[in-house]
């Protein structure tokens, strides 16, 4: 059995948040394995040119964790700033074990002719 279930709430313009709930029941001769998987995006618009988005995933055979938040300001027309940060860890026995953080930073302009 397999499902997907997602929930959805926007108060108004600046917020918005969704959950996500995968669940795959596996059923097997040899054994069931149930396989759930959640994840909760948010975005926070500031300006309609500067807003903030995050996601988080976490299922529960692999045990992993992950998380990207993204910054993007777009200062002038055409110009921007994008910042972004994700972290990946296992989450075993109630344990937060770190396993890769990445950081980027980029300016960007387009030009026109």
């Amino acid at each position: 059995m397999q499902g997907h279930f997602v929930v959805n709430f926007r108060p108004n313009q600046f917020y918005e948040l969704q959950a996500v709930y995968d669940p795959i029941l596996i059923e097997l001769p040899g054994g069931d394995v149930d396989i759930h998987v959640v994840a909760l995006n948010g975005i926070i618009n500031f300006t309609p040119d500067m807003q903030f988005a995050m996601q988080t995933q976490y299922d529960n055979i692999s045990e992993n964790f992950a998380f990207l938040g993204r910054f993007r300001w777009e200062f002038r027309p055409g110009s921007e700033i994008f910042i972004a940060a994700g972290q990946t860890a296992t989450i075993a026995e109630r344990q937060f074990l770190a396993q890769r953080t990445q950081f980027s930073f980029r300016v960007g302009h387009t030009l026109r002719f």
